[in-house]
């Protein structure tokens, strides 16, 4: 077994037909309560940093979504208890290190130990989340060079020890998968070589490749035994990622801008839609073919004016560097998770589905970007409103 994220995400689903059946349904209604509870979430989330009318805003702007709110309420695909699990990770981090003013010290223990099982979970279903890791301590050092040390150090003694033992289980994964499953599961170094051979795949241009996956298949059913085919596996991926490399060279430029492109696909929703409608025929098969390209656009159009709102508030952002502003720590955290997510995501196999998790650095862009200008209109109000009464003062 090279995937173990598959298994999880097949065992998750598999437990919930456990209780609810074997029907289609209830794994859908699964997606649909994950997205629910995500609006939640991201409700608290930013109603606890900013105000709550944002955080309502956030949570319809994340549930309108037309690409994943298709993906999210049709399909059984694994993204939604990933964001699901990112999200818990991100609320129950900061029940733990800002806690309420009700919250005792056993509380914050029990929310730093649910932050490692979200973050952990999460890790299984999408292996990205050291990204995750690296940008809080990214944001922990920003935030240290402009504070009072010692007034932050519980904050920091608990952040140390949640990153250090979320990123010891990151290490043992391959271990834990082995002894939960009772299979041997491949070490982690092949699951990561098979990511970067497809995703330097030139004819593909860095999505699934059939053909590469039909290889390392094959020298599974051929070796005699586990112990022999991952190592032969290894150097047929070693083999093959070099060959793609001196492949793409002479045409990375044009290479990384298709496979941008394929990362960035808002039409996931409705392809994955109609790939599992294909095998059946009927009308509404029919008719969903030729809707496409409303739907299409309307997931694109939606998904471009987020990007572009970000990218203002992003200019917002840089702005505001040259002013001891609240808003700063928020911006620089969701540039990081942006940027962590992306540069780490291509290089590797990608899919448009791939780009669910930017939604949530996005949304805190545009959100920040709409605060800030919030902040704006009042206190240019507020100015003109002094002006005024300046300005009947000295007429009077």
């Amino acid at each position: 077994m090279l995937f173990p994220h598959a298994l999880n995400i097949a065992n998750g689903f598999s437990l919930a037909a456990a209780f609810g059946g074997d029907n289609y349904f209830v794994s859908q209604l699964i997606n649909i309560g994950c997205g629910l509870f995500d609006m939640l979430l991201i409700y608290w989330l930013v109603a606890r940093w900013l105000s709550r009318q944002l955080g309502i805003a956030a949570a319809l702007i994340f549930y309108c979504i037309p690409a994943y709110w298709l993906y999210g309420s049709l399909l059984n695909g694994g993204e939604p208890f990933f964001l699901t699990s990112v999200l818990l990770s991100m609320y129950a981090l900061t029940r733990a290190l800002v806690p309420l003013s009700t919250s005792t010290r056993t509380d914050q223990r029990l929310f730093l130990g649910l932050a490692v099982i979200a973050t952990v979970m999460a890790n299984m279903l999408r292996p990205i989340m050291a990204v995750w890791v690296i940008a809080v301590a990214l944001m922990a050092a920003f935030v240290y060079s402009r504070s009072n040390w010692q007034r932050l150090k519980p904050q920091y003694r608990q952040l140390l020890l949640y990153s250090g033992v979320v990123l010891a289980l990151f290490v043992t994964a391959t271990n834990l998968d082995s002894w939960f499953y009772g299979i041997r599961i491949a070490p982690s170094r092949i699951e990561t070589l098979y990511s970067l051979a497809t995703g330097t795949d030139p004819n593909t241009h860095g999505t699934y490749s059939a053909h590469l996956q039909a290889s390392v298949n094959h020298e599974l059913r051929v070796a005699p035994s586990l112990n022999q085919a991952y190592p032969q596996i290894t150097r047929h991926l070693e083999t093959t990622l070099q060959t793609n490399l001196t492949h793409i060279e002479p045409q990375l430029g044009s290479f990384a801008n298709q496979k941008v492109q394929n990362f960035a696909r808002e039409d996931y929703g409705y392809d994955w839609s109609l790939y599992n409608l294909s095998p059946h025929g009927g009308a509404l098969n029919h008719n969903w073919f030729h809707w496409a390209p409303i739907i299409v656009s309307l997931a694109v159009i939606y998904w471009q004016g987020m990007l572009l709102l970000a990218l203002l508030s992003i200019l917002m952002g840089l702005w505001l560097q040259w002013r001891h502003h609240y808003l700063n720590t928020y911006l620089m955290m969701a540039a990081l998770l942006f940027d962590g997510f992306t540069l780490t995501a291509l290089p590797l196999e990608v899919q448009g589905r791939y780009h669910v998790i930017l939604y949530l650095p996005i949304i805190m862009l545009l959100i920040c970007g709409v605060a800030g200008v919030k902040l704006w209109w009042r206190q240019r109000h507020h100015h003109l409103t002094i002006i005024n009464a300046s300005n009947s003062i000295s007429g009077a």
